[in-house]
Parts: C-alpha cells; sequence; structure tokens
C-alpha cells in the first residue's frame, strides 16, 4: 500500500467553544473512516493545502471513486508538475482502471523528477508483472539496485526473473547472492535448484529444491516444486509426501490438491486421492478436469471399484 507525507495541519473549520467537538480528517483518515474525510474536505477542494488534497485523493481510492481520485491528485499535479509522490499515486489509480499505459506515463514522469522513489518503482513493477514483461522487469530491478542500492528483496526478484527468462549464468549469480543477503527466502532456494537442474546440475539442483522444502515447511511453492520434481524423476512416493505438505500449507490451493490426487492413485492410495479431489471440485469445479484424467488412470488401471467412485464424484461435481 502506498503512503504519503502530511507536511502540514489538514484544515478544518475548528468548533465553536460552546459546540460539540468535531472529528478531524486526520483522525477520520487513521481510523479509515473515508467517506467521512471526504464529506468534510469534498466541498472545499478549493482551498486546500497539499495535504489535505493528499488525503482527500487517497480516501476517494480507498472510497473505491478512482476519477474522483485522479482529479484530486491532478489539481496537485497542475499545482506542480514535479510532484512524484502525486503521480506515483494517481498511477496506482489507473492501474487499478486498467489503464496501463497512463499510468506508466505518470510513472516515467515521477521517476525522472526523483530517481530514488521506490512507491514509483514498485508500482511500475506491478504493471510489469500484470503484462508478464519479465524483460522490462528485470531492468528495472537493476535499476532499483542502482540507485537505491542492493537490498535482498531485489536481488530474490533478479534471481527469480532471470530464472524465468531462461538466462541461467545471471540466475545462479543472483540466486547465490539472495541466499546469502536473506538466507531465510524460500524463492532464493527454489529458483537456484531450478536453474541449476536447466545447467545439467541435477544432484546439486535436487538438494537446493529438498533444501527448500525442508526449510520451509509454510512455502507452498517450495513443497510443489520438488514434488513436481520429484514426479517427472517418477518418484510418485516422495511426490505424494511433497503433495500432501503442499495442501497442509495452503488448503485451499487447486494445483496442491490435484496434484496431490493424481500422485496418490500412482502409489494406489485411492481414499486419499478421492477426498483431495473432493475438496479440489467443491473449491472451483474447474478441477473438473484434473478429476477426469484421474479417472482415466484408474480405468487404465482396471480399479473399477473406484473407478466407479470416482465418476460418481465427477457427476456431482458437474452439476
Amino acid at each position: 500500500m502506498l503512503t504519503f507525507s502530511l507536511n502540514a495541519k489538514v484544515e478544518n473549520n475548528a468548533a465553536p467553544s460552546n459546540a460539540a467537538p468535531k472529528s478531524s480528517p486526520e483522525a477520520d483518515f487513521k481510523s479509515q473512516n473515508y467517506k467521512k474525510v471526504i464529506e468534510t474536505l469534498g466541498p472545499d477542494v478549493a482551498r486546500l493545502k497539499r495535504p489535505s488534497l493528499l488525503m482527500l485523493g487517497i480516501s476517494y481510492s480507498r472510497n473505491q471513486q478512482s476519477l474522483a481520485c485522479i482529479k484530486t491528485l491532478n489539481t496537485l499535479v497542475s499545482q506542480n508538475p514535479k510532484d512524484f509522490e502525486a503521480r506515483t499515486l494517481i498511477a496506482a489509480e489507473y492501474l487499478k482502471m486498467n489503464k496501463d499505459t497512463e499510468a506508466l506515463a505518470q510513472l516515467k514522469e515521477a521517476l525522472a523528477d526523483n530517481p530514488k522513489y521506490e512507491p514509483a518503482y514498485m508500482e511500475t513493477a506491478k504493471l510489469y508483472e500484470k503484462k508478464k514483461n519479465l524483460y522490462e522487469l528485470r531492468i528495472l530491478y537493476q535499476d532499483m539496485v542502482e540507485k537505491l542500492g542492493e537490498k535482498a528483496i531485489y536481488i530474490a526478484k533478479l534471481c527469480e526473473i532471470s530464472t524465468q527468462e531462461g538466462l541461467y549464468e545471471l540466475s545462479e549469480k543472483y540466486c547465490a547472492r539472495g541466499i546469502q543477503m536473506n538466507p531465510k527466502e524460500p524463492k532464493n532456494y527454489i529458483s537456484m535448484g531450478l536453474t541449476l537442474k536447466e545447467r545439467g546440475q541435477d544432484d546439486a539442483a535436487k538438494r537446493y529444491l529438498r533444501q527448500a522444502a525442508e526449510s520451509f515447511p509454510q512455502s507452498t511453492e517450495a513443497q510443489m516444486t520438488f514434488g513436481q520434481y520429484l514426479e517427472k524423476d517418477k518418484n510418485f512416493v516422495e511426490a505424494f509426501k511433497y503433495y500432501q505438505r503442499a495442501t497442509i500449507a495452503d488448503a485451499k490451493n487447486l494445483a496442491a490438491l490435484t496434484s496431490f490426487g493424481l500422485a496418490a492413485i500412482e502409489i494406489q492410495k485411492y481414499a486419499e486421492s478421492l477426498e483431495a479431489f473432493r475438496k479440489a471440485c467443491k473449491l472451483d469445479r474447474g478441477s473438473i478436469l484434473k478429476m477426469r484424467q484421474a479417472a482415466s488412470v484408474l480405468r487404465t488401471y482396471g480399479v473399477s471399484k473406484w473407478l466407479t467412485q470416482f465418476e460418481n464424484s465427477i457427476e456431482n461435481c458437474d452439476k
């Protein structure tokens, strides 16, 4: 969530001494009573100073009034075209409205005026992540390292992004540095494992992926990634174990439930498989495709008793 600064007291008409005390816009904002802030400050936009305009704009945003938010914050930009904070808030609102071109234009202006303003970088990162533009995302985080310094969170993102891009020499460097800077971030180990696997270093890859799964039991991604590694190696007994851990880490993760269900069939744990698929079906009927895949495997194996139960569950799920 973006933050903003208040450099002066927010304007508000003081209550007469014989009148009941009124709440202040600051107090209302702090208590998340954004509607009250709008009611208090909205009618007097023309006389408001910067702190009040920021507060009003953000209150409009939190009250799901994007156009009013942008209009209010544009008042600040018209007063000072180099108001990078207001521009970043406007960009965030444009992103919510799926107006990416307008958002990017505001963010470029904000960063041109203040190349060290981290919130503008983070909003830009959201835009590139949304577009799945890994190249621009990597360049952005590299710029952040250059402009803002080497932070563990930036290096972890560079580790992950360069792995996804297939730039494995680069990702190995970033992941090693990421682990050194923050050994408690599972993504660094996961990406390092995937990188080493692609570079043909299977033993080392397995060590990193296992370490991620064992060291971070609450990371669904760590459990799933190692489970997938084991499944590709036809080690269904071990894959079942880590998929099960993934369902414990996140009981509503569809991929974990269906992967667990399919692995369970491979080791003849049919009851556990059926239970997992029934849970997945309750969460999302789209999981019926994986359930049909499981039924197909049972049909191939000739397990008629369990096939009937799966087919009945598929029929009920499809209703």
